[in-house]
């Protein structure tokens, strides 16, 4: 039969407690600092990762605002191009009418200025034809008295 002596148990009970303090301080300690440690850096990362997946996220909205902003202000810029195309083609369109109109009473005024020369050269050479046909009827006219005579 199996006998319970005393010692036998004390030294049992005694070599357990022994045996279990020796590993919870040389195997369990070190494993659970080990694994500890472990969750830290993964606590870390996580931390970090958010903070990177944050940031990003502001840089998202970041971006799409600038985004907005440059098609506002593209628009903005196309309009105002389109208004000053308008405006530079009204201001053509309006010197094109006063030069043309400027180049046709300048025209009116050459046609003009040539019509009066030409009355006065016509003037001239009618004032010199009438002045060589009466001397031509002059001198005709002394031949004539004179053959008379």
């Amino acid at each position: 039969m199996l006998s319970l002596e005393p010692w036998t148990l004390f030294w049992t009970v005694f070599n357990v407690l022994v045996l279990f303090i020796a590993m919870k301080k040389f195997l369990v300690k070190p494993v659970m600092n080990v694994i500890e440690e472990r969750e830290r850096r993964i606590q870390m990362e996580k931390d970090e990762a958010a903070a990177v997946k944050e940031e990003a996220y502001a840089l998202k909205k970041e971006y799409e605002e600038h985004l907005s902003g440059a098609k506002h202000e593209a628009s903005r810029v196309i309009e105002e191009a389109k208004a000053f195309a308008k405006e530079e083609q009204k201001r053509i369109y309006k010197e094109t009418k006063e030069e043309s109109a400027r180049m046709l009473v300048q025209a009116r005024k050459d046609i003009e200025d040539e019509k009066e020369q030409a009355q006065k050269e016509l003037k001239k050479e009618i004032a010199v034809l009438a002045i060589a046909a009466a001397k031509k009827i002059l001198e005709t006219g002394d031949q004539n008295d004179a053959g008379s005579n």
